[in-house]
């Protein structure tokens, strides 16, 4: 009799402790598909905008940038906006930080080192760059006097990377045609925070730049300073019945040495140079461990195409039709792979038409298209531009292919929201001098307050209360078995 106790007693234990060992999921969501707060129009209300980008820094502000025709009755050049969302959820008052020629496709893009953001972008006469303090970016004044940092004309889109050791990395796209460039990639370089920066390098073989142009670049760094970049090649197409430029080939190269040297791009899409299916705007991204993802808009149908390498681009995978039957092709897409491997992107597609998420777990694969708002006047977006931290999405685009309104979204990546990071000495925003002043929008900032998180929670509250009842009553069945055994050995 007391053995059979003993054995009860030791079974119900062990049953106990698996259960509490055992994590309960919630069955609601997966846990990479993010929450997602209601749309922020930004800009473009009186003045049309277009262009936008996005960086989020260490305090966890969010800074957005876009262009604006200058508010000028006498002036065609373009200025460069900027507002910033504090890491308690305000938005600053836009602001013209920088004004450009009257060449329409800045492109302006940026990154975050040292407590400075980097910022270049694209003008008629050239490629240039200018940097400010996170504290105080909201004034113009602060703004480093812009400087170019490749002389060559035409030069339309670009990206910029920082690696583990501070250096700043930038490709950009020369047109051609009936423009004055030769239709390639250039890449450059700086090791010193933008004091100097080196000649551009030729990284693309264009050989025919009547017929044939670079663009749409994209560019991810890994953590030990591989390079990785990406481009449509568009070709001039003409059967004798339709004439048409379109891109029909997705090139990738690399450098392992930190741009020292690009091996030989390869197209990596649709190799056949007669077809007249899209291969166009890719999206480029790299995990911690060397995985290389791609995607682009593929097909007699703008289509979405996925393809990887698992060795840093030395080999690939086979090309993968993903998101089917959704399609579109708005401008390109936004694309970003969070520390745990996971790529998250961000897409206009039809039908219905809608700005959509989808999402790739690292070993997982793909989810989605779901939307990212029931906000309608957000369904034509283009030009999405995404970046994310350890809990959070962020992306902007522009409300149409023709310049207009700028928009804001952020997804929540989990439910649980750490406090934001504050600098030690709190920023005080002073008014723009010198340079530019603030001009007033027609309307306010939409804004969408965030919510103040004060309890970290993941997954549905009955899952997380579970462990805790079981932790509650073990100890007690534990006492009341105890007491039975001494009282049958008594017997």
């Amino acid at each position: 009799m007391l053995r059979n106790i003993n054995n009860l007693v030791v079974a119900i234990s062990i049953v106990l402790i698996v259960i509490l060992a055992t994590p309960i999921q919630n069955g609601d969501a997966q846990e990479s598909e993010p929450v997602w707060q209601p749309v922020t129009r930004l800009g473009g209300d009186q003045i049309p905008a277009m262009w936008p980008t996005v960086i989020v820094d260490n305090y966890k502000s969010v800074h957005v940038f876009w262009t604006e025709l200058l508010d000028s009755q006498e002036s065609s050049d373009y200025v460069i906006m900027h507002t910033m969302k504090t890491g308690q959820g305000e938005w600053t008052t836009p602001i013209d930080i920088i004004i450009r020629d009257s060449w329409p496709y800045s492109h302006p893009h940026g990154v975050i080192l040292d407590g400075k953001i980097y910022l270049i972008w694209s003008e008629w006469s050239g490629l240039y760059f200018s940097s400010a303090p996170l504290i105080g970016s909201d004034s113009a004044a602060n703004w480093q006097k812009k400087q170019v940092i490749a002389q060559q004309t035409g030069i339309n889109q670009n990206a910029i990377v920082v690696d583990q050791t501070g250096t700043i990395h930038v490709i950009y796209s020369e047109l051609a045609a009936n423009l004055s460039g030769d239709g390639n990639i250039y890449y450059l370089t700086t090791i010193d925070g933008g004091d100097y920066w080196t000649s551009p390098l030729q990284i693309s073989k264009v050989v025919d730049p009547k017929n044939m142009v670079c663009n749409n670049p994209d560019l991810a760094v890994d953590n030990q300073g591989g390079l990785y970049a990406a481009w449509g090649e568009s070709r001039y197409i003409n059967d004798g019945i339709n004439t048409s430029w379109r891109e029909r080939g997705v090139l990738f190269t690399r450098s392992i040495d930190m741009g020292e040297n690009w091996e030989v791009p390869i197209d990596i899409s649709d190799p056949n140079p007669t077809s007249t299916l899209w291969e166009a705007a890719p999206s480029i991204g790299v995990d911690t461990e060397g995985q290389v993802s791609l995607v682009w808009t593929c097909g007699e149908n703008p289509f979405r195409c996925y393809r990887y390498s698992s060795d840093h681009g030395a080999t690939w995978n086979p090309i993968e039709n993903i998101l089917n039957p959704f399609m579109s092709l708005a401008g390109w897409d936004g694309m970003v792979v969070t520390l745990n491997g996971d790529l998250h992107l961000i897409t206009q597609l039809r039908y219905p038409e809608n700005m959509y998420y989808s999402v790739k777990p690292r070993n997982g694969s793909w989810i989605g298209p779901t939307p990212i708002s029931d906000n309608q006047e957000i369904a034509y977006g283009h030009y999405p531009e995404v970046t994310s931290d350890e809990e959070r999405l962020y992306v902007v685009f522009q409300q149409s292919d023709k310049a207009g309104q700028v928009w804001y979204a952020e997804g929540w990546l989990t439910n649980s929201i750490s406090f934001p990071l504050i600098p030690k000495a709190t920023p005080t925003f002073s008014p723009t001098v010198s340079i530019s002043t603030p001009r007033p929008q027609t309307s306010e900032i939409v804004n969408t307050p965030s919510p103040t998180v004060t309890i970290s929670v993941i997954g549905n509250s009955s899952s997380t209360l579970w462990p805790l009842i079981l932790a509650a009553i073990v100890p007690g069945i534990m006492v009341v078995t105890i007491l039975l055994l001494k009282k049958f050995r008594n017997v």
